[in-house]
């Protein structure tokens, strides 16, 4: 990371604040670390970093290894995270960067995630009123089957498990229920850079609909980038093949990016 500030200059910022920030970002990129490496990646003193660094161990929010004197993200971090999920942060966050895309390709614009072993709909941008809606908000789709096979690939090994261990329910006339091909598919999707992580697919979800879907990956360096949502456009078949449908990856990759980007995706 460059010795210098990563962020523009606001309006009421305060200093401290933005460099106490900066030294969170960096122990959740390259913690376990020591204080030096930690002072060069936010670009502030040792003796400065090191007073930061011991304010928040003692508020749990950073943890010191006695034994080799590193530094790494503390617990205390577990309970932002699970509040941001609660107040659908992410949602919050992508629902105006949403609403411009629904203007460029004329679709109902979601955003999945998902809620251990399924998938909900957490935003809902609404497209042409003629459009008929496949899903509404807050809806929960099986894990397995369309575009939700995407966040099954980079789901946790635990819940990969527990979606092959069960019966595979065919939604839709074409839903793949094989767990021969869902492991190979799984594995191609992992397999996939960034750039394209997305899937097509048709009547795998409802008859008579297709989707296109764009993974939203978060914070992370290469492998460790997580895939935190889904951008998905769920519409009639026949409007997303072709021209169409590529027309429909390039926005829906734009503003994955841009989410992504927002989250703190150093690829966003």
């Amino acid at each position: 990371m460059p010795n210098q500030p990563r962020h523009a200059p606001v309006r009421y910022s305060i200093a401290v604040v933005d460099r106490t920030l900066d030294l969170i970002e960096a122990l959740r990129a390259i913690g376990p670390a020591s204080l030096a490496e930690l002072a060069a990646a936010c670009g502030c003193t040792r003796p400065a970093a090191f007073r930061l660094l011991r304010t928040l161990g003692a508020r749990g929010y950073a943890i010191q290894d006695g034994a080799r004197g590193t530094w790494r993200v503390g617990a205390r971090f577990d309970a932002i995270a699970r509040a941001g999920e609660q107040q659908h942060a992410l949602a919050a966050l992508a629902r105006p960067l949403l609403g411009t895309t629904v203007q460029q390709i004329d679709e109902h614009l979601l955003l999945l995630q998902r809620v251990g072993p399924e998938v909900e709909v957490t935003a809902m941008l609404p497209g042409p009123a003629a459009l008929r809606r496949f899903v509404e908000h807050a809806v929960r789709l099986p894990l397995h089957a369309g575009p939700c096979r995407l966040l099954l690939a980079h789901a946790p090994a635990p819940i990969q498990a527990r979606i092959l261990a069960a019966p595979l329910a065919r939604v839709a006339t074409h839903t793949r229920i094989d767990r021969g091909w869902l492991l190979a598919e799984l594995a191609r999707l992992r397999a996939r850079q960034p750039a394209h992580a997305w899937l097509a697919e048709e009547e795998e979800l409802f008859d008579g609909a297709g989707s296109v879907a764009v993974a939203v990956f978060g914070p992370g360096a290469g492998s460790e980038r997580r895939v935190m949502a889904l951008v998905c456009v769920i519409s009639a078949s026949f409007r997303l093949r072709g021209s169409r449908r590529r027309q429909i990856v390039t926005a829906l990759r734009a503003t994955a990016a841009r989410i992504g980007q927002a989250l703190g995706d150093p690829g966003g």
